[in-house]
């Protein structure tokens, strides 16, 4: 693909995360899916097919967002899957992610859109702080497997 100063999500071949504390990397690649190895091999996906929300572990992001709005919305969620499931928040989306690949996770909610929709004075309620959304770099790699997925198949 040539060099574009426009690039879009669309344009977009292969991407790679790598795990710091392990080395284990995560590869996607137009096409072929997503890999997750090791020095020693590859490691196979482990998501899960959990569908009992009571039971799910998932995680949010408060990181850049009102949190009495977030908990405005995902209140519910929260209160059937704490006790029997699990609920975290992490400040990075990408290790979030790669954990739903690991089957570490069942889940990530972001809420972030939403709030600057439907919730009332979102926006005056942070004053001169932006709302952050994850829709960015640190979701490309969720992303970029659903994309790569249905051009695989």
């Amino acid at each position: 693909m040539p060099y574009t100063e426009d690039p879009t999500f669309k344009d977009i071949e292969s991407a790679c995360v790598m795990e710091i504390k392990t080395g284990n990397i995560f590869t996607a690649k137009k096409g072929c899916g997503i890999r997750y190895s090791n020095k020693s091999g590859e490691i196979p996906l482990k998501i899960s097919k959990n569908t009992d929300l009571t039971r799910m572990s998932w995680t949010f992001d408060v990181c850049g967002r009102p949190s009495k709005a977030i908990f405005e919305i995902i209140h519910p969620l929260v209160n059937i899957s704490s006790v029997t499931g699990g609920c975290y928040s992490f400040n990075s989306t990408t290790f979030a992610v790669t954990r739903i690949f690991t089957g570490q996770l069942h889940a990530y909610v972001d809420v972030g859109a939403r709030i600057l929709k439907e919730i009332e004075g979102s926006n005056k309620s942070l004053k001169s702080v932006k709302i952050l959304t994850s829709l960015g770099y640190s979701l490309m790699i969720s992303r970029l497997y659903i994309f790569l997925q249905k051009k695989a198949e």
